[in-house]
């Protein structure tokens, strides 16, 4: 019989085998349109800033963001649901609110997010979209209380926060 010690030595020197795929091509890619460094269009990084990053095995990707308009801080999960063949997002911050929806793909490369919940003026549908743009991620969300007329809550683009610039050639 193997001591413990042996058994523990033996699996840290074991050659790591390749990790199998969590989520499917299309799911990953979806997701990893997500991981970044951003900051909304027109705002400073000390203003806005998430930080987006794969979680163990691209099984989920993980935000952490400040915002100083509101004084908040807090964490973002996006992923993908084998069971429910669902995008979830989930999100927490410091003021102790959080949001869960569930969601689907839209069009090529973005990921469309829904969910019901009962807001002080009733109840209301929310709808989240985030495409993926040439100049960053554009997120969008709408939100119908009582089923009266859809009404426009965020429309932003998010953008790198650190923009490469190209290099010019200088005439001599």
């Amino acid at each position: 019989m193997l001591s413990p010690a042996l058994l523990l030595l033996g699996l840290a020197v074991a050659p790591p085998s390749a990790a199998p795929r969590v989520h499917s091509p299309d799911v990953e890619a979806r997701l990893g349109y997500l991981v970044g460094d951003w900051i909304i269009q027109g705002l400073s990084s000390r203003t806005f800033r998430q930080k987006c990053a794969w979680y163990s095995g691209r099984s989920f990707v993980v935000c952490t963001f400040q915002d100083q308009r509101d004084g908040t801080v807090g964490e973002t999960v996006f992923g993908y649901s084998e069971l429910q063949r669902r995008f979830t997002y989930h999100r927490f911050d410091s003021k102790g609110r959080s949001v869960y929806q569930q969601g689907f793909p839209s069009g090529i490369y973005g990921i469309v997010f829904a969910d019901e919940r009962l807001e002080p003026d009733g109840s209301a549908r929310i709808q989240t979209t985030i495409n993926l743009e040439d100049e960053g991620l554009h997120y969008t969300q709408y939100r119908s209380v009582q089923g009266r007329t859809w009404q426009r809550t965020a429309d932003f683009l998010y953008v790198p926060a650190v923009q490469t610039r190209s290099r010019r050639k200088r005439s001599r």
